[in-house]
């Protein structure tokens, strides 16, 4: 009896404590708020969650993580992470806590990408977001999200995923909180916190210069030159409030494929040439507001315009597929491709040559989870650039 007592007492100081049973208080909490389908894992595998730790252990970690303020024995960070299923080995990507409007309510943002990976599924598997919070350096729980609230702008646009936060995991989280200036100017240095994708190493990328913003994406110069997978959804502090919310990366090899980068001029390629991207977080405020008053992400948005014209919103599920110049009827050049860096929707005939009455056509896509990856337009407008008249052109 004395044995089996003393390895019961050698197996529970392994075992993570996601895997405890009632012996952690996390978990008890977890299975008493009924978060979780299954409370922690099964404890015969125990080995396996160690062996995924010692892996963790000799990964080194690229940059020192934002320091962690310890409550109750548990590290409350304000970043953690999604993925979509509730297994501790699942590839997962970053995420945070914030209150957006300063009133109390907390609410989670990733990158619109990661939500629709982890929610869709080209195979028709049974997919739920799940959110993995660190407790601890060997510790982790794992809470389930409502999916029906798990509201995804277009990846290719307003890359931005909302979602409420279980009340009962907040205690583990920091909450941030927004900026109240605009959004980094020309030069302007940002400090990005968040988790690579597996094992969950997190880090912290210091002195991120500002290359370029507009009122939907902020490029930045990514130094050191790291592979940042998982990094997608992580907040961008300026003086400790968010600014702006990191959602990919690029390196010059894989922007020559898009049309607007090769009309740039030399200059500006070199600095780009490793950069990485992110949404501004007034962006992510005004969807908020439209899940507020509307329920979706349909309606609300921001205005397209040409030379200062007005032609339609854009709304927070849309995204611009191509802008085609026409004259005299005839296509002239076309830009295709915005993924990433989604021209200004306020200057929509950048990299166009234009003259008197031409034509400005702009085709949009709308996302969907039943149509993720949309491959057709779902509205065009053509935009005449000397009046500014707008006509809508019926898609089939």
């Amino acid at each position: 009896m004395k044995k089996f007592l003393l390895l019961s007492l050698i197996l529970n100081l392994l075992v993570p404590l996601y895997a405890q049973g009632e012996f952690s208080p996390v978990v008890k909490l977890i299975h008493n708020a009924k978060l979780l389908p299954r409370p922690g894992v099964p404890f015969a595998s125990y080995q396996a969650n160690m062996n995924f730790y010692r892996q963790l252990a000799k990964e080194p970690r690229i940059i020192s993580f934002l320091p962690t303020d310890l409550k109750q024995g548990h590290s409350v960070s304000p970043v953690f992470q999604i993925q979509h299923t509730d297994s501790p080995f699942a590839k997962a990507s970053s995420a945070f806590a914030i209150d957006l409007f300063n009133n109390g309510e907390v609410w989670g943002v990733a990158a619109g990408h990661v939500g629709r990976n982890i929610t869709h599924s080209h195979h028709k598997i049974a997919r739920k977001p799940h959110m993995r919070v660190q407790t601890g350096p060997n510790s982790f729980i794992i809470a389930p999200l409502e999916k029906e609230k798990f509201y995804i702008g277009n990846p290719n646009g307003m890359d931005i995923v909302l979602f409420k936060i279980p009340k009962e995991v907040l205690p583990y989280i920091t909450v941030l909180h927004p900026t109240e200036q605009h959004a980094p100017s020309l030069g302007q240095e940002v400090t990005i916190y968040g988790f690579l994708e597996q094992p969950a190493q997190p880090f912290t990328l210091y002195r991120q210069k500002v290359l370029f913003s507009s009122p939907l994406r902020i490029v930045l110069e990514k130094t050191p030159d790291i592979d940042l997978r998982g990094a997608c959804g992580s907040p961008g502090l300026t003086n400790g409030y968010v600014s702006m919310v990191h959602i990919g990366s690029d390196s010059v090899g894989t922007l020559i494929w898009y049309d607007w980068f090769n009309k740039l001029p030399e200059e500006i390629k070199r600095s780009m040439s490793n950069m990485h991207y992110a949404i501004p977080i007034d962006v992510v405020k005004m969807m908020a507001k439209t899940i507020e008053e509307t329920g979706s992400l349909n309606e609300g948005g921001m205005m397209m315009k040409v030379l200062g014209h007005p032609v339609a919103l854009l709304h927070p599920n849309q995204s611009i597929m191509s802008v085609e110049q026409f004259r005299n009827g005839k296509s002239v050049t076309k830009i295709n491709n915005f993924r990433h860096f989604s021209l200004n929707p306020e200057q929509l005939e950048l990299f166009f040559e234009l003259q008197e009455n031409d034509i400005l056509r702009i085709s949009l896509d709308e996302f969907s989870l039943q149509q993720a990856f949309p491959s057709s337009p779902s509205v065009v407008y053509d935009v005449n650039v000397s009046t500014g008249q707008v006509t809508k052109i019926p898609v089939p």
